[in-house]
Parts: C-alpha cells; sequence; structure tokens
C-alpha cells in the first residue's frame, strides 16, 4: 500500500512538511537503518539505547531513500518527512493504510502460543491467497504498525501478531488494525508480575476486540479455564460469531484424538460435525491446537481444507520452539530439542510434559540404534522472566514436571532457577550457572551419555544462547550434527 501513497499524501497522514520533497512514491519501510533497500523509507524513532537521527546521515538519495524525522539535517539532500513524533507518524500511517485496504485482517494473540500460531497460519495460507504476516515477533506498538506499513497492495490477507506486557497495549493496535478476524490462543501465567491474576491477563488479551465491529469473528480456546470471561468479553463489543477450539466436546473445531509419529502427529479432528483425519508435521502436542486454528481460518475464508490440511502436514517444527538438531560422537547420537525461543510456567511445564513422553520412535530418528535401551534425558533450564512476586512459586511449581520428565542431569541458569536445586538434587545431577554462557560447555559434555536434552527459558535469561552453541559447535568440527 506505501507505494500507492505521494509524498502530499504521506505529508497529509502524517502530519508533516518535507523537506527535500520526493519525486517518487516509496516501496518499504525500516526502523534499522542497517536493512534499508532502495526505495525504503526510514524512521529515525528515539529509544532508551539509540536515536535514530543518527543514522540519518547514512541514507542514500541516489537509492530513493527517505526518513521520517523529528528533527530536519538540512545538510543531507535526501527526503526528510518532519513531523512531531516519528513513532505516532508509523501508527498514523499504519491506521490509514489499513483502513483503505481489501485484504481480510487477523490479527492473533494469547499468553502462549501467538507467534508460532501466527506463523503456522501463514504457511497454511500463503500459497492459497497473497498473504502478509508479522516478521517474527514484532507485535508491540512499534511492530505491529511497521507489520501494516509494510504490506503490499495486492494484499488478500493480513496477520498481524499483537503482544502486550501491561492491561491497556493491545486495544490501540486492535482499533490500529480493525481486524476481521481476532484469535485468542490461550491464557496463562505469562507476564503474571505485571498483572494480580490470569483472570486480568484474559482482561487485557480480550483488548483485541476494541478495533472490531459487529461483523467480526473471534476465534476462542473453548478448554482454557477463562473461556467464558473471553466470550463475554467479545459479546461485549458486540461480537456475535464466535468460533471455539478445543477438544471440549462443545468447540466448533474440535481435537478427537492425536498421535504421534516419528514425522509428526496424526489428528483426527470434527469440523462443524463433519470428522476428518490430517498430518500435522510438528511433534509436540500443543501444536495440534494451533492447527485447529488455522483449519478455522480457513473455515471462516472459504479455503479448501485439504489444501490446508496438505500444507499443515508438510509443516516442520520451528527453530527455538521444538525444532531438533543432532549431535554425534563416535557412535553415540543426542537430541538436542532447541524450545529455548521464550519460556513461561505453562509453556515450560508443557515443554517438560513433551519430554517425558519421549521415545527412540517418536524422536524422528534422531536417537536411533546407536543408542540402546531407555532414552537417558537432560535438560538445560534457564530462569523465567516478569512474573514479579509469583517468580518463586512458578519456578517452584516446576518441580513436578521436571521429576516426571525422566531427566538424570540438569542445568539450572539464572537465581531463581537456583533456588530449586536443593531440592532437585535429591534424585537428580544438578549443576548451577549464573549466566547461559557459562554453561555452555558443560551442556557440551552432556551430549557424551544424554540421549535427548531439553533447552528452555525466557529469552532475556539466555537459554537459546545455549542451543546455539551446541548447534555451533557441531558445525565447526568435532561432532557431526545432522
Amino acid at each position: 500500500m506505501l507505494e500507492r501513497l505521494t509524498a502530499t499524501n504521506l505529508a497529509d497522514i502524517c502530519g508533516g512538511q518535507w523537506f527535500n520533497p520526493p519525486q517518487h512514491s516509496f516501496t518499504g519501510m525500516q526502523i534499522d537503518s542497517r536493512a534499508m533497500q532502495a526505495g525504503d523509507l526510514f524512521v529515525a524513532l528515539t529509544g532508551s539505547q539509540n536515536d535514530g537521527h543518527k543514522f540519518v546521515s547514512g541514507l542514500q538519495s541516489d537509492q530513493n531513500q527517505g526518513a521520517i524525522v523529528s528533527q530536519i539535517n538540512s545538510c543531507l539532500h535526501i527526503p526528510q518527512l518532519a513531523v512531531q513524533a516519528p513513532k505516532q507518524a508509523l501508527q498514523q500511517l499504519a491506521q490509514h493504510i489499513a483502513s483503505a485496504t481489501t485484504a481480510k485482517k487477523i490479527a492473533i494473540t494469547g499468553s502462549v502460543g501467538k507467534t508460532g500460531t501466527k506463523d503456522m497460519l501463514h504457511h497454511c495460507l500463503s500459497e492459497l491467497c497473497r498473504t502478509h504476516a508479522t516478521s517474527g515477533n514484532y507485535n508491540n506498538d512499534i511492530g505491529a504498525p511497521l507489520t501494516v506499513a509494510r504490506m503490499p497492495a495486492d494484499t488478500q490477507c493480513l496477520i498481524s501478531e499483537l503482544g502486550m506486557n501491561h492491561a491497556g497495549e493491545i486495544a490501540p493496535l486492535s482499533q490500529m488494525i480493525a481486524p476481521d478476524i481476532a484469535i485468542i490462543t490461550r491464557i496463562a501465567d505469562s507476564h503474571l508480575g505485571h498483572f494480580q491474576s490470569t483472570a486480568d491477563i484474559a482482561d487485557a488479551k480480550a483488548e483485541i476486540f476494541a478495533g472490531m465491529g459487529a461483523e467480526g469473528t473471534a476465534i476462542l480456546p473453548a478448554d482454557d479455564a477463562h473461556f467464558e470471561q473471553l466470550k463475554a468479553a467479545a459479546q461485549a463489543a458486540g461480537i456475535t460469531s464466535i468460533i471455539t477450539f478445543g477438544a471440549d466436546e462443545k468447540a466448533d473445531i474440535r481435537l478427537i484424538n492425536q498421535m504421534r509419529g516419528p514425522n509428526g502427529q496424526a489428528l483426527h479432528v470434527r469440523l462443524n460435525g463433519t470428522d476428518t483425519k490430517l498430518m500435522l508435521g510438528m511433534r509436540a502436542p500443543h501444536w495440534a491446537y494451533s492447527a485447529l486454528i488455522c483449519l478455522a481460518v480457513a473455515h471462516l475464508l472459504d479455503l479448501p481444507v485439504p489444501a490446508v490440511s496438505a500444507k499443515l502436514a508438510a509443516m516442520g517444527d520451528l527453530p527455538g520452539r521444538g525444532a531438533c538438531f543432532s549431535l554425534t560422537k563416535g557412535t553415540h547420537k543426542t537430541t538436542i530439542i532447541d524450545d529455548a525461543y521464550n519460556a513461561g510456567p505453562a509453556s515450560m511445564q508443557a515443554a517438560l510434559t513433551d519430554l517425558a513422553t519421549q521415545t527412540e520412535a517418536n524422536l524422528n530418528d534422531a536417537s536411533d540404534s546407536l543408542n540402546s535401551g531407555r532414552l537417558r534425558k537432560a535438560a538445560i533450564l534457564s530462569d523465567m522472566l516478569e512474573l514479579g512476586d509469583f517468580a518463586e512459586a512458578a519456578h517452584r511449581g516446576l518441580m513436578p514436571f521436571i521429576l516426571a520428565s525422566g531427566v538424570t542431569d540438569i542445568l539450572l541458569i539464572g537465581t531463581q532457577m537456583h533456588a530449586i536445586a536443593a531440592e532437585l538434587s535429591k534424585d537428580i545431577q544438578v549443576a548451577c550457572y549464573d549466566t547461559a554462557a557459562s554453561a555452555c560447555e558443560d551442556a557440551l559434555a552432556l551430549t557424551s551419555h544424554a540421549d535427548v536434552i531439553l533447552v528452555k527459558g525466557s529469552h532475556g535469561s539466555g537459554a537459546w544462547q545455549v542451543s546455539e552453541y551446541l548447534a555451533k559447535y557441531g558445525n565447526l568440527g568435532g561432532v557431526d550434527v545432522t
């Protein structure tokens, strides 16, 4: 849509004035000057670490580049649109584009699973219609408008992920996008440090309905403890079309059964009373619920369910969210389950429960006849963050899941994980580390005897560094990563 806007259009929408007005339209938008391409418009944001205005001088006028700024640099010959606040201008531009597009607008939020569900939905829809989706987890008050501003003019389906840390953050994003379809994946105790209860989190997630009209549709988790609360919030917003998913017998898109195999899982699903069976190429059980959401969206958009089912079968596990790689030392092969993208109590419990069910048969041949006997399991866990006063109880609450997972060794990273080390050491070999970097060598040593290792933790506490180290070490020598 950006390419259809003239310089005059941009100035009017953003409430600014041009210095060196461009004679061309812009085709892309960036907030990182290092990512600039020909025809891109740079938004000079001011943050706690950097001021984007410092990088405007590096833009190239001969590449049809320009910038939205609050401070003009009159020494430069590039087009500069002077506005009062570049972030607000970006949001105003996104709202204009969202209101002008004819694309179906889908918004996704939830305590867990929103990024993975967004990626799965994008994968399923991209060959059936022209789809544009949030990149990575650009889901805040900068990332969400940036996603909309980058939307190509011929987009038929926009998928926006909306995140939050505090109440009141999702409502303005929803009002900016005005979604036709709003999806809530699940309510859990992620970010509980900023709330009094999960009911408060549910209220904050329900802000996704703020920008919807009565003709919109809400897709809600029937199994969730806060389902009735979410349903009531949707109805209070005037939404009458509500589609439910889950294992609950009353769910519109119901999971009847799932069976894991070496290449994913077989799902038995009931879609509006009609039974269907399909394959999902992702192994962890919770991905089945994301698949139900994809089927619900396909139904709403009148897309062929067989085509969506084929895409689900072809989708493998995502890096950082359950994808596996293996290291081989001599005749011993170790599977690394890389679930280190992020963590909260619910996702940590799910990952440990999944580890408990791992067998040679469902590890996609990553652990095969090279390792005989029962699988020897280990875990590398880093602190769960943003839990506030609930942090100690949340970490202690992991102990039953750790013990049930069958691990014989565990590496614990961070002060909160250290607090549960003493009790765990009665049954498990435990080692503690202040930082993820200090755990990396011992993590590699685990591969000499563990058959499967789970790596999981909040992004800020660094478990991902361990996964990255293990993969890098294997690629560089000595250890074969297959």
